[in-house]
Parts: structure tokens; C-alpha cells; sequence
């Protein structure tokens, strides 16, 4: 699937690389196969987990080459969040970016329309010769909980060799993302 949206000037061309939509439960939502033809990834993401228990989950992010690093220091992540209950995460060594709360699907209220909204960018993802930095927003609103969250955060992918050819969404505790969750993968700034 490609479609193109024309910037203003300066070659701010971007170009779908692919929309993911969850028909069925799923434990990752992926987008393979990403060409080397552009400098940045743009991710827009709506989730939610099938989480149960009156808590949120976490979306945790991978990038690789063939196949997702996992290693348990292939990242460095920090996020700060502001809403009902505020707070702020790091990890120096870890094996994915944690970006923060993700709604979920607790037993007292489903809640069928409220998702999670994410927007990523990875800078230079095919730059092999620096690690690639990551920066990204977040939205949640919990319903039963009358919670409302937004965050922000930065990371890095820890790779100076490979080009990024595939991103990956797992979420933190839960076992699945919901039908209805969407990932759209964007190319940005031709090589």
C-alpha cells in the first residue's frame, strides 16, 4: 500500500509504507520490509491491550534488521507523563523502548472505543553510522479509572551497523493488542 502526502518544499515528501489493522487479537502488531529509500519513519499507532485488571499496560517498541534486536541492552529509554497520577520512567540498558500507558481492556468497562494514540519518529533509521535516536508522544484516557495520561519520550537504538528494516509493538503485560488496533508506518525525506 503507498500513498503520498507533498510537504511544503525542501523535499518533504511522505510516503505510507503500510497500514497494519488487528481483524483478531494479536501478541505484536509489525510492519516489515521497510525500503532504505528515505532518512526518517513517522509511526502513528492506536492500541489497546486485552489487559483485564484495573491497571493500564505499557507498548513496548522494538526495531531491527531482519529481525527485531531484543538483547537486553539494545535500547536506552526515558519518559515523562502528566495527567491523574504523573510520573516518569528510564532505563539505561533495556531490551525495547517502553513508551508508556496504554489503555487496556478492563473487566469492569471495556470501553470498546478507547484506544491509545501514539506518534513516533526514528530519526536516520538508515544511518549506520550512529545509533538511532527516537522520540515519541502518547495519549491514553482510562475510563473506568477517569484517568487521562499524555506523555512524551526519547530513546535510542542502540545499532550503528544495520539499517532498520522492520518495527515491532509488543504489549508490556498484557497477552494481546485488541481487534481495532492500527499501526501506520511513513516514510519521510527521500535519500
Amino acid at each position: 500500500m503507498s500513498s503520498h502526502i507533498i510537504g511544503g518544499g525542501g523535499g518533504g515528501e511522505v510516503t505510507l509504507h503500510e497500514e497494519v489493522v488487528l481483524g483478531s487479537p494479536a501478541s505484536s502488531i509489525s510492519s516489515a520490509s521497510i525500503p532504505d529509500t528515505h532518512k526518517d519513519l513517522l509511526i502513528i499507532a492506536e492500541l489497546k491491550t486485552d489487559r483485564s485488571d484495573a491497571a493500564s499496560d505499557s507498548p513496548l517498541l522494538q526495531l531491527g534488521n531482519g529481525t527485531v534486536d531484543s538483547g537486553a541492552s539494545d535500547y536506552a529509554w526515558s519518559h515523562t507523563w502528566v495527567g491523574t497520577s504523573p510520573g516518569t520512567q528510564n532505563d539505561g540498558t533495556s531490551a525495547h523502548l517502553k513508551l508508556g500507558i496504554c489503555a487496556a481492556s478492563l473487566t469492569a468497562t471495556p470501553e470498546a472505543d478507547v484506544f491509545t494514540s501514539v506518534r513516533i519518529n526514528v530519526l536516520g533509521y538508515t544511518d549506520t553510522a550512529h545509533y538511532r535516536p527516537v522520540q515519541w508522544q502518547l495519549e491514553t484516557y482510562l475510563p473506568v479509572l477517569d484517568q487521562r495520561f499524555a506523555g512524551h519520550g526519547g530513546g535510542t537504538w542502540v545499532n550503528a551497523s544495520d539499517i532498520l528494516d522492520i518495527v515491532t509493538f509488543t504489549p508490556e503485560t498484557g497477552t494481546n493488542f485488541v481487534a481495532g488496533s492500527v499501526m501506520r508506518v511513513y516514510l519521510m525525506g527521500e535519500n
